[in-house]
């Protein structure tokens, strides 16, 4: 709790005081106008949205087959205990002979790999629906109606979950990105090191914050109806 303080109070005060007259001056508009910013932001917000809906519907799919679920979220749990940089440098090796390599695809794989154990992990966490399905089918229902009818709304609050869990962290991410990203398609983690490398330290503590805000947005958000 005190590292995170302390990492809080630096970012406030790069992003929001003059270094050399110690006034407010908030760095906002000069990190929005870099054009690798902007770049950025729409990339990584595009494949954390992608990532984050990606590994819950396929957690979902699978959610009937208890074995099948449980196999593929052991698997998916070695990924996600992997640290990136092992992660990254394996899927530089294994497909840089073909076409995925130096793409966009390349990164998106790398993010389902990565987050795809927090989405099994979430649905796995939720109600017991297996006992609902089968009150359902007892009722006429097919396996397949049973579960779109029952098995899957019962889940949903779980799924929500899990989607603002994966999303802020795949938005932030760095490693991963640092070793994947395509020319063209660089993430927002690319531009923090590239400002940081540019010597705009206070453009980078910016975006740093606005990363940290964003991904508080699920603790900070009031419960629904759901």
């Amino acid at each position: 709790l005190l590292a995170l303080l302390l990492a809080g109070m630096g970012l406030l005060k790069e992003a929001l005081f003059n270094p050399y007259t110690g006034s407010l001056q908030p760095a906002f508009s000069e990190a929005l106008a870099m054009p690798l910013v902007r770049q950025g932001l729409l990339h990584s917000f595009l494949l954390a949205m992608a990532a984050s809906l990606a590994t819950l519907l396929l957690a979902l799919l699978l959610r009937p087959f208890p074995g099948a679920f449980r196999a593929l979220r052991g698997l998916f749990d070695l990924y996600y205990l992997l640290p990136g940089t092992l992660l990254g440098l394996g899927l530089i090796l294994l497909l840089a002979p073909t076409p995925l390599y130096a793409t966009v695809w390349i990164l998106l794989l790398a993010y389902l790999l990565n987050f795809a154990s927090l989405a099994f992990r979430a649905l796995e966490a939720g109600a017991r629906v297996e006992a609902q399905v089968a009150a359902a089918r007892v009722h006429g229902l097919s396996p397949f109606r049973a579960w779109l009818r029952v098995g899957f709304p019962l889940l949903r609050p779980q799924a929500l979950g899990g989607f603002l869990v994966i999303f802020p962290l795949a938005l932030s991410e760095i490693t991963l990105s640092a070793l994947l990203y395509a020319p063209g398609a660089e993430t927002i983690g690319v531009a923090v090191l590239g400002a940081l490398n540019g010597g705009l330290y206070r453009e980078a503590a910016t975006i740093g914050l606005l990363l940290a805000l964003v991904s508080a947005l699920p603790l900070l958000a009031r419960r629904g109806p759901w």
